[in-house]
């Protein structure tokens, strides 16, 4: 669900009719000064995937990506590489390495989205419908002319086994865009060297000096940020080889797809998660500001996107399933990590599971919840605002309706 523009001050999301996608519910009880109690609820489908038991896997892997309105691409690679895996069908290199470039070209416009439209807005800024939003348009437009062909020709989401052209022109064409619109439109400055960046005092700097909507927004969020959460933040999650038995979690505890552990404990996915290890990233989270360090890894993942999609092998591990007919796929998204799981007998789907980021990221004691707690703010108007920015740090894949009460 795309957010929609709310009149007046702060950042809302539309509250539609649940449909499939369902929507988060947010309750936070509020004495007037500070966030005493969070509640997270969603009515999000999570075992939607249970209308492909018994039926052809081709058709699953077909079918299934429909069911999500956002991250098409990433969920129709996590299901045919888990379908595959489970069938015991190795796709070819050029066919990884496209799938690779498609999901790393679907990260790249959701950022550009959140960084052109909608974090200006969270923050307070007026949308500029005449400069930003018309390059912006120009940008989308000219990215899906070169990735339509591409996505047309469905071999990348199929599990039949061919070879893929790679099309390199189109590719180094598209890198070319994207590079031109983020260092005009966002950084205001070389992508490289913007990437280079290991200090608060250099982010500053820079929110200060460059012309563009996120160096505002940084500079915002820079000053109101300064809150030390150091206390309640959850852990953030390491590789995804290191979560192997995740999948076997999935499959033995029911309650698993919905409220998402590691040994107990609640972690946070996404680009964070992902840039923990860079300079600026551990300079920022040393100081406790968290919103800060999610829009700043998700920054550095922008700046390093043009030159991944370059640099994509097509290599993966073997593809060998640790138990007969039982296939996984893990698939970095925008928002974090995304896990399929299928059982298949005689040619059919006998059980599928997907784990999507938002379980992790929006579990009742997970990173938004521990994000709430505590958060002061001595006006409603202003609470909604700072919940808004918490929100859109995380991203939830659907929307959210958010209640705020008086506590005692």
């Amino acid at each position: 669900m795309r957010p929609r523009r709310c009149r007046g001050a702060g950042f809302c999301w539309a509250v539609q009719r649940v449909g499939l996608e369902g929507i988060l519910g947010v309750r936070v009880a509020w004495d007037g000064h500070s966030v005493q109690e969070v509640e997270i609820a969603s009515s999000r489908p999570v075992e939607a995937c249970h209308v492909f038991h018994g039926k052809p896997v081709e058709q699953a892997v077909d079918l299934l990506p429909l069911l999500y309105t956002v991250c098409k691409t990433a969920q129709s690679v996590a299901a045919v590489a888990a379908c595959q895996q489970a069938c015991g069908v190795t796709a070819a290199v050029s066919v990884w390495r496209l799938r690779q470039r498609l999901v790393l070209a679907e990260i790249a416009q959701e950022y550009l989205w959140r960084f052109t439209l909608d974090w200006p807005q969270a923050t307070g800024e007026p949308p500029d419908m005449h400069a930003d939003a018309k390059e912006y348009a120009a940008l989308r437009q000219k990215l899906g002319g070169i990735l339509q062909p591409m996505l047309a020709d469905a071999g990348w989401r199929t599990m039949a086994v061919s070879e893929n052209d790679p099309q390199d022109e189109a590719w180094d064409a598209y890198c070319a865009a994207l590079t031109d619109y983020a260092e005009r439109e966002i950084f205001g400055m070389p992508a490289r060297i913007w990437s280079e960046f290991d200090s608060i005092d250099a982010l500053q700097a820079w929110s200060r000096s460059a012309p563009t909507a996120m160096a505002r927004v940084i500079g915002m969020l820079l000053r109101e940020d300064a809150e030390r959460r150091d206390g309640n933040a959850v852990a953030l999650m390491p590789a995804a080889q290191e979560l192997a038995q995740a999948s076997e979690m999935l499959a033995a505890d029911a309650d698993f797809v919905r409220h998402p552990h590691w040994c107990g404990q609640v972690l946070e996915t996404g680009a964070l998660a992902r840039m923990q290890a860079h300079p600026l990233v551990r300079a920022v989270l040393g100081q406790g500001r968290r919103v800060l360090a999610r829009v700043v890894a998700r920054l550095l993942e922008l700046a390093a996107l043009p030159q991944r999609i370059r640099d994509a092998t097509g290599a993966r591990e073997a593809v060998v399933a640790s138990v007969p007919g039982v296939g996984k796929a893990w698939v970095e998204t925008a928002r974090g990590l995304l896990l399929h799981r299928v059982e298949i007998a005689a040619g059919q789907v006998s059980r599928y599971q997907v784990l999507a980021p938002t379980e992790w990221n929006f579990h009742p004691r997970g990173a938004l919840a521990q994000a709430l707690t505590g958060m002061r703010a001595e006006t409603e108007a202003t609470l909604r605002e700072k919940i808004a920015q918490a929100m859109l740090a995380l991203d939830p894949c659907v929307g959210y309706e958010l209640r705020v009460v008086r506590h005692a």
